[in-house]
């Protein structure tokens, strides 16, 4: 009797799983976007110059300004919700003391340089740090580097970040009396 109990069960499973597939499919067409066919000349023929637009190298005209954008909708009142492991709550990169908050540091905060997949370092207006650029000259026991940093980045209080800043953590570090990571 158990077998055929089974056998009925696989069967209305086998069944839910093809009518939820059929009803899954999407018989919509996709929207059609406009497309502007390109014009044999490059100038305006009316003959007028527009300005040009003033546009500083470290903020790309077509990057999203999170803070800029006021929050609609449900993304106005509904949290993000997450789940994770015990958190000491000491979210500060130099003092964390456990890996879940070392995650969260992660997540939440930019570091002077970006390290890409193979460990390079990288600095630039689409990685996700601090500098802009950097270099670095080595010459016998002397090391330089120099990192110019991004315009206009601010903390969560909405201060702007300063070279200050970024000397203050190099500080921290090589403080004698600090027993964090590093």
């Amino acid at each position: 009797m158990s077998k055929k109990l089974l056998k009925v069960s696989l069967a209305i499973l086998l069944v839910a799983v093809f009518v939820f597939s059929a009803f899954g499919c999407d018989k919509k067409p996709a929207v059609p976007t406009d497309t502007v066919a390109p014009s044999g000349s490059a100038t305006d023929p009316s003959g007028s110059e527009a300005p040009p637009v003033e546009v500083l190298p470290d903020v790309p005209a077509n990057r999203y300004d999170a803070l800029a954008t006021p929050r609609t909708g449900s993304n106005a009142t509904v949290p993000l919700v997450v789940s994770t492991g015990t958190l000491d709550g000491k979210f500060n990169p130099f003092f964390n003391t456990s890996a879940y908050d070392t995650d969260v540091v992660g997540m939440t905060q930019l570091g002077l340089l970006y390290y890409n997949k193979d460990g390079a370092p990288e600095a630039n207006i689409d990685a996700p740090s601090f500098a802009y650029e950097y270099s670095q000259e080595i010459e016998g026991d002397t090391s330089v580097y120099t990192f110019v940093l991004k315009n206009g980045i601010p903390f969560s209080d909405g201060v702007i970040m300063s070279a200050k800043d970024v000397l203050f953590s190099m500080y921290v570090l090589a403080d004698p009396m600090y027993d964090g990571s590093s």
